[in-house]
């Protein structure tokens, strides 16, 4: 493949660093750059992103991108990771890997694996602070099932569901002994104004949430307010399960999100797809709560990032942990310590899932994107060829006639056209084991070995066999 393109092969701008064995952590570029693990080879040049690099991976199902991208990634990974998939081969393949730098924190509300050490995450612990019950509540919100892309009807009601759902997870907060227990008891019952009541009967800087929480639930005409209770029932439907209930309230071992932050632990969130029974939402707020707390710390400390750096590798993002900030994660994240790579079947995923704006600001702001072939997303195709370019290319015709003597002639003739570099057809092309790489003056054909072909493959079978001895099966 490496035919695709016809001048000489570029090398990474980075320092001999870069090609330091997978496997080395927090390895430094000459420049001062921070840079994460190896995420593939261009001829012999390994591939390293800075950890201010946001990173953008496309690829249909089946095309590596779990085998190849996510699971190397999460386990070279220097500082802390959180990680969100669909099923537990991340977690089998890294997660031994993972136990050598810090704890293994599993968020499987639904049963995917059979990890036996079940995550406990207060979900009202620090909802005293506005801005917490705002991430939680937005987080929820966001990964709400929806048939289409977001139109205005959705975003009257899940902006009504935020509004409410952040008032609740403050009042319950604000409540001695307050839990999750009662934002359920208060969102399946309207009509009980014990949350209002709480907030201003407080001294909280958000007096107004009473109001907001009066208006959304008992001040709308009964189709809208039938209307919200639908949606915030589908949201808080799987939490009707005691057993995944009991995971969101205090108790001992629960995770502290300040702590996460600055530790190397790793968080495996493992959810379905964004269907009626999902929890995504909880993932979700689960996710962007550590984001937006991680922001806060950021901002508190003498560099204004995290250090060490977190990494997200957000593997099927559209469906997993469809984050309201990922816009911003994705433009800004990098400054404050986060380093991000955000995973997907399609780009019609993120327009289905934020709309067009929003999709393409994530397009945008993603410093590093990686395409693998099978795609059958015309314009995505037709989108990367675009951005490689085009180039004057000679074309030759022949023509030929028989004249009005009955004497034939013939000619030839040429001429320049402004042809793609690489054709939507041989993007969609690309062989299995590589992938393009689209990178700050880069653009060439990455080698992404599966992690069963790489030399270094006992590792991740050793992973293999520890956890799923530790499941049980």
């Amino acid at each position: 493949m490496s035919g695709l393109f016809s001048r000489q092969t570029k090398t990474v701008p980075a320092t001999p660093a870069a090609t330091k064995p997978a496997g080395d952590r927090a390895v430094v570029s000459a420049g001062g750059h921070r840079l994460g693990p190896i995420v593939g080879q261009v001829e012999s040049t390994n591939i390293r992103f800075r950890l201010r690099d946001t990173v953008l991976v496309v690829g249909a199902p089946g095309s590596g991108k779990t085998s190849g991208i996510v699971i190397p990634y999460v386990a070279d990974s220097a500082g802390a990771v959180v990680t969100s998939s669909t099923r537990p081969d991340v977690l089998r393949a890294t997660g031994a890997i993972r136990e050598r730098l810090g704890k293994v924190h599993v968020a499987d509300f639904e049963g995917l694996s059979r990890w036996p050490h079940a995550l406990r995450w207060d979900m009202v612990a620090g909802c005293t602070e506005p801005a917490s019950a705002t991430a939680r509540a937005s987080g929820m919100v966001a990964a709400a099932p929806r048939a289409g892309r977001p139109d205005r009807t959705s975003a009257f009601f899940e902006g009504g569901c935020r509004i409410i759902l952040q008032g609740l997870f403050h009042a319950a907060s604000l409540k001695p002994g307050g839990s999750m227990v009662d934002v359920i008891k208060w969102a399946l019952n309207f009509d009980d104004k014990t949350p209002a009541n709480i907030i201003a009967g407080s001294s909280s800087p958000v007096q107004a949430w009473a109001d907001e929480l009066h208006r959304w639930c008992r001040g709308k005409a009964d189709e809208t307010r039938a209307g919200l209770e639908m949606t915030l029932s589908t949201l808080i439907g799987p939490m009707l399960d005691s057993r995944v209930l009991e995971q969101l309230c205090p108790g001992p071992g629960a995770l502290n999100i300040d702590d996460f932050l600055t530790s190397t632990d790793t968080l495996y969130c493992l959810t379905r797809a964004s269907i009626n029974s999902s929890t995504a939402p909880i993932v979700t707020a689960l996710v962007e709560s550590i984001y937006q707390r991680g922001i806060l710390l950021s901002g508190a400390s003498r560099t204004g990032k995290l250090s060490p750096e977190m990494t997200f590798v957000l593997d099927e993002v559209a469906n997993t942990a469809p984050l309201p900030s990922l816009q911003s994660l994705m433009s800004e994240g990098g400054g404050n310590g986060f380093h991000t790579m955000a995973l997907s079947q399609g780009f019609s995923q993120f327009t289905d899932r934020w709309g067009s704006e929003t999709a393409e600001t994530i397009w945008q702001s993603s410093t590093a994107k990686i395409f693998f072939g099978a795609s059958s997303e015309d314009k995505l195709l037709e989108k990367v060829a675009g951005l490689i370019g085009k180039e004057w290319t000679q074309h030759t015709s022949a023509s030929s006639n028989s004249g009005q003597s009955g004497i034939g002639s013939s000619g030839v003739s040429t001429s320049m056209h402004l042809d793609y570099r690489l054709r939507p057809d041989e993007i969609r092309k690309v062989p299995e084991g590589q992938a393009l790489l689209l990178y700050k003056e880069l653009d060439e054909i990455l080698n992404v070995p599966y992690w069963f072909d790489r030399a270094d493959a006992d590792r991740f079978a050793a992973s293999q066999t520890h956890i799923l001895g530790i499941e049980g099966l």
